[in-house]
C-alpha cells in the first residue's frame, strides 16, 4: 500500500511540475518539489525506497523535458540513496530533518549534474552552473521540504494507511 501511495506521490508530483510548479518562481527561482519529494520519501521509507523514486522522478523529468536521459535520475538517485542510508538514525518526527536533508539533496543533485555535463560536454557552461542561483533554490526546496514532508508522514502513517479517510463518529 505505501508503495502505491509513494507513486501516486510520485505521478502527481510530475504532473504538477510540469503545469503549476512552472509558473511560481520566487527570484527567477523554481521549486523543485521532486527533490522534496525524493528527500521525505528516503526518510520515511529508507534507501531502497529512495532510490526508487529518484530513478522513477529522473526517469519522468529526463524523458519529459529533453534532458540527457540518465542525468536527473542518476542524481535524483544518489541523493535518495545518501539520505535513505540516514533514516534509521534520526528522528522523524522533527521539522528541521527534512531542511537539512533537503540542503544536502539540492547540492548533491547540482554537483552530480555538473560532472555529468562535464564529461559528456553537452553544450556545457560551467560558469552558467556557477553563477546559477543554487542557494536561493535551496532555500526554496527547504521551505518547500516541510510542507512536502508532512504531507507524505501523514499519507505513509500505519493508522492512515489502515482507516484512510474514515470519520469517527462521536457518541
Amino acid at each position: 500500500m505505501r508503495s502505491l501511495i509513494i507513486g501516486l506521490v510520485i505521478v502527481v508530483n510530475f504532473i504538477l511540475e510540469c503545469t503549476f510548479f512552472q509558473h511560481i518562481a520566487v527570484w527567477g527561482v523554481k521549486p523543485d518539489v521532486t527533490l522534496a519529494v525524493i528527500t521525505a520519501v528516503a526518510i520515511l521509507q529508507g534507501k531502497e525506497a529512495g532510490i526508487a523514486a529518484g530513478v522513477v522522478s529522473g526517469l519522468l523529468q529526463d524523458t519529459m523535458f529533453g534532458n540527457p536521459v540518465g542525468i536527473a535520475a542518476f542524481s535524483y538517485m544518489i541523493a535518495g540513496y545518501a539520505i535513505g542510508l540516514n533514516s534509521e538514525k534520526i528522528f522523524k518526527e522533527n521539522l528541521v530533518v527534512p531542511v537539512i536533508f533537503s540542503s544536502i539533496a539540492t547540492s548533491v543533485k547540482y554537483a552530480v549534474t555538473v560532472f555529468f555535463l562535464y564529461v559528456i560536454q553537452l553544450n556545457f557552461s560551467l560558469l552558467s552552473y556557477i553563477k546559477s542561483p543554487i542557494l536561493p533554490e535551496m532555500i526554496y526546496n527547504c521551505v518547500i521540504s516541510v510542507f512536502v514532508y508532512k504531507g507524505l508522514h501523514i499519507l505513509l502513517h500505519k493508522s492512515f494507511i489502515d482507516e484512510g479517510f474514515k470519520i469517527k463518529r462521536s457518541r
